[in-house]
């Protein structure tokens, strides 16, 4: 409650077999990332104070990793998640 995830679209670039569907499938952006997971694979959440430290981490055992949002406050009671570009 009181909170959003604030996922920042221009943070990553779709993969190729994301982008065929959606212009093939006349797909909108909301519905995509609504249905599909669009490339993003797995969330970790940290503080933004440990964000770096979480990067190094998991790119030293070979992941991709991103910085892919951050999370705001909110005056709903629900939490969100908000795409913007």
């Amino acid at each position: 409650a009181n909170v959003n995830a604030v996922i920042d679209r221009d943070s990553w670039v779709w993969p190729d077999v994301f982008q065929w569907l959606q212009s093939n499938g006349h797909i909108t952006d909301s519905e995509m990332v609504k249905t599909f997971n669009v490339g993003i694979g797995m969330v970790v959440a940290v503080s933004e104070s440990q964000a770096q430290q979480a990067l190094n981490v998991l790119k030293a055992q070979g992941e991709e990793a991103w910085v892919l949002g951050h999370i705001a406050s909110s005056e709903k009671d629900i939490a969100e998640v908000q795409w913007q570009s």
